[in-house]
């Protein structure tokens, strides 16, 4: 029986190991509650939350993800950005949240599933012009959702300095107990001591921004067409925050679809239409965000990105992470 109060460890070993027949109850309950009549039921073993995709009678295709009562604030993310995006003219579709809850303690969302694959187990085999008119349609699409009307009091809404602020403080510890050794380790409270002061004095609009902060090839669906894949959906809005530094959403995109190149960074901004500064400044702007920013593993950054991994010093990765010439 699913735990109401797991610890931390209870939880993730339950998100990672448990497969279909132990979570089988909870998901006929889930199920019963909004009277879905479902004919199968297949688990997805590649998130870090437990996700289950649901074929009705009706041959509709929903997905129905579950979430540790640890992780509230992922519910609280996804929830909140899928309903204030519902319906937006977005230009690429992000799924509709059909139900949430709770049981027994775990959020849930049930919302449609997008068609279409992930653009991760493609991004490969792709040349470097189809990798830029994905960046053109996902700048394009940032800019789309950066522009949907945000309150102040939206419940995403954060307040940003006092947000750097403590990100600040616990950056180095956060990062050591990721993993993160030797000389990077080491120059990271130079590098952000150096730096900490431009993320105070750079000029944000007055305006909030709902930003998904994790486009990843991961979260990115594509299908095929005659001219190359195209982009078709954007999914997993648990990371998302409003906040008002367009660039923020910049981060994941330059890292790990542009992997190193510039072409495809440039793809990107033009498609996003960003008039700011393509230089150094920007570079080092990003790469503090992506130091201080709430979730993510550097190693896995070093490891991915391409001739990064032997890198001694932050301000050498700057060009790796954002390249802005080739």
């Amino acid at each position: 029986m699913l735990p109401t109060e797991p610890s931390y460890t209870e939880a993730c070993n339950i998100c990672e190991k448990w497969m279909l027949p132990q979570w089988q109850p909870s998901l006929d309950a889930i199920i019963a509650q909004h009277q879905l009549d479902v004919l199968a039921i297949e688990q997805n073993l590649e998130g870090a939350n437990p996700v289950f995709m649901l074929l009705t009678t009706d041959k509709e295709h929903l997905v129905l993800k579950l979430i540790a009562p640890l992780w509230q604030s992922l519910f609280d993310s996804e929830c909140y950005s899928l309903q204030q995006l519902q319906a937006q003219p977005l230009g690429i579709k992000t799924p509709q949240l059909r139900y949430q809850g709770q049981y027994r303690g775990w959020y849930y969302l049930i919302q449609e599933r997008l068609d279409g694959i992930t653009l991760d187990k493609v991004l490969p085999q792709m040349t470097i012009p189809e990798r830029c008119h994905i960046a053109i349609a996902l700048g394009q699409f940032a800019k789309h959702m950066h522009q949907q009307p945000i309150p102040t009091e939206h419940p995403l809404n954060i307040d940003w300095r006092a947000f750097l602020t403590n990100q600040l403080k616990i950056c180095v510890d956060k990062r050591r107990r990721q993993g993160l050794t030797g000389p990077l380790l080491s120059d990271l409270p130079c590098y952000l001591a150096r730096h900490s002061k431009g993320l105070f004095t750079a000029e944000f609009g007055a305006k909030i921004q709902l930003t998904h902060t994790d486009l990843h090839p991961g979260n990115l669906l594509v299908q095929p067409s005659r001219v190359g894949y195209q982009l078709t959906g954007i999914i997993d809005f648990g990371d998302a925050l409003a906040c008002p530094d367009i660039t923020f959403e910049f981060t994941s995109v330059a890292m790990l679809l542009a992997l190193g190149n510039a072409r495809v960074f440039h793809a990107f901004l033009d498609g996003y239409q960003y008039q700011g500064p393509r230089d150094n400044s920007l570079q080092r702007h990003l790469m503090m965000l992506s130091l201080l920013r709430h979730t993510g593993d550097l190693n896995y950054l070093l490891n991915t990105v391409p001739g990064c991994h032997e890198m001694t010093r932050w301000s050498d990765l700057e060009a790796k992470f954002f390249p802005i010439s080739d």
